[in-house]
């Protein structure tokens, strides 16, 4: 199934995507700035928009 396939990429694709946002540098662990939520959410919303293309 490819559909399948594509949509686990797209899933994997995500989870990369939230990782380099959520997860604070080394040098700014001791005081994490919180991540900029509008590129997330607008990304967020464009990978549901190929969820339901899909």
């Amino acid at each position: 199934m490819p559909t399948r396939q594509k949509i686990l990429s797209i899933f994997l694709a995500n989870i990369l995507f939230f990782q380099l946002f959520f997860i604070p540098p080394k040098s700014n662990a001791r005081y994490p700035s919180p991540p900029p939520l509008g590129p997330i959410i607008q990304a967020h919303r464009l990978y549901s928009g190929l969820y339901r293309l899909s």
